[in-house]
């Protein structure tokens, strides 16, 4: 199979798993072709922006597209614990059970790269065992990573199927903040249901500090651990400076709003940025 030569006239992007490793392909009628070198992907994903314009409704083609980072936008890591206490592994399993490593992942801030290296060096020092989720053994299930854009400092969870290691881990803590001084923030969440539920109710907080600061077109927007947030603040920063403009045209024409409903709001990203001092 040839590689791709341009991008025109392509129908969509899509993910195949091939032989046990996933591959993006761009493909029409007639040809497919494998995006298999940054820069043709950086072409299909322009094409693919300007296609999915051209479709738009009549009205709202004439809103600019905002296109992400190709990478290093994803503020947030989700990582599943796998391998041993001595060679831990974050990453996710394949279609084939096979064990992939993806601290190295090219979504995430390069900044990451070293956070996850000290995480497995933690793991191995604290003798934290990663959850075997077929024989449902072992403790810790996943290490969730975020990072503040305005402040560079990070809030890390380790997600626990119990407390069996929590003082093992607490113990540790003081080792992970002398290696990680950009830590603000960490915690344990305990999840002991064997389920395809992320998260437990239970949040045990290990530091003092009790969120994660963030500032977005100049609004402060604090996380707390259990917070919903958006992993691409960049984009996020757009979808809420926009929001925020057309309210402000709105209020103009229709007169200063009485009330602003955030449903489903998170940290208040979209709210925040809507009221003007003294609503």
């Amino acid at each position: 199979m040839a590689a791709i030569q341009n991008a025109h006239d392509f129908a969509s992007i899509f993910i195949q798993l091939d032989n046990g490793i996933f591959n993006l392909y761009a493909d029409n009628a007639n040809s497919r072709w494998p995006l298999n070198n940054l820069a043709a992907l950086v072409i299909v994903l322009c094409r693919e922006l300007a296609r999915r314009q051209f479709f738009l409704p009549t009205g709202w083609q004439r809103l600019a597209p905002v296109a992400s980072a190709e990478q290093g936008f994803r503020y947030k890591a989700k990582m599943v614990v796998l391998g041993s206490i001595e060679n831990p592994v974050l990453g996710i399993l394949n279609h084939q059970g096979e064990q992939l490593d993806l601290s190295d992942c090219p979504l995430y801030p390069a900044s990451f790269v070293p956070i996850f290296t000290l995480c497995k060096a933690f793991i191995s020092r604290a003798k934290l065992t990663p959850y075997d989720i077929d024989n449902r053994l072992g403790e810790l299930k996943y290490i969730l990573l975020s990072q503040s854009l305005h402040s560079g400092r990070f809030m890390l969870r380790f997600l626990l199927r119990s407390k069996n290691c929590l003082a093992s881990i607490v113990k540790h803590v003081p080792w992970l903040l002398q290696q990680i001084p950009e830590l603000e923030l960490v915690s344990v969440n305990l999840q002991p249901v064997a389920a395809a539920v992320l998260e437990g109710e239970e949040e045990i907080i290990l530091i003092e500090q009790h969120v994660l600061a963030e500032q977005l077109n100049h609004v402060p927007l604090y996380l707390q651990p259990q917070s919903f947030f958006q992993t691409q603040p960049v984009m996020a920063a757009s979808l809420y400076h926009t929001a925020a403009s057309w309210v402000a045209e709105l209020q103009q024409q229709q007169g200063e709003f009485k009330q602003i409903w955030d449903l489903f709001c998170g940290v208040g990203g979209f709210g925040l940025h809507l009221v003007r001092p003294g609503q």
